[in-house]
C-alpha cells in the first residue's frame, strides 16, 4: 500500500540474494496518516466514554442492599415500609 522496493526483483543465486540490499521507497500519506490519527483518536474517545459511562452506573446506579429509613421532612414525619411482596418501599 504506497510502498515499492528498488529493485523491483531479488534474485536467488545459490546461497545469495542479488543485489543483497533493497530499499522501500514512498510510504503513506500524509491524508491516510491524519485519517488513521482521527480513527485512533475516534476509537479510544469512544471506549472512555463508554468506561465514563460504566463507572457512573455503578457508582450512582440503585443499590438493593441500600434501605430507605422513616424520615422527618421539617415537621412531618415521612414513613417507609414495605409492600405486601417485599419488593418495594411505599411511601
Amino acid at each position: 500500500p504506497g510502498y515499492w522496493a528498488t529493485p523491483r526483483e531479488l534474485e536467488c543465486r545459490g546461497t545469495e540474494l542479488v543485489p543483497q540490499t533493497f530499499r522501500c521507497i514512498g510510504g503513506m500519506d500524509v491524508r491516510e496518516v491524519w485519517c488513521n490519527t482521527m480513527q485512533y483518536i475516534a476509537f479510544a474517545s469512544s471506549g472512555v466514554a463508554a468506561l465514563g459511562l460504566a463507572i457512573m452506573c455503578v457508582c450512582f446506579g440503585r443499590s438493593p442492599s441500600r434501605e430507605v429509613q422513616s424520615f422527618f421532612n421539617g415537621p412531618q414525619l415521612v414513613e417507609v415500609d414495605e409492600d405486601q411482596e417485599g419488593k418495594f418501599s411505599v411511601i
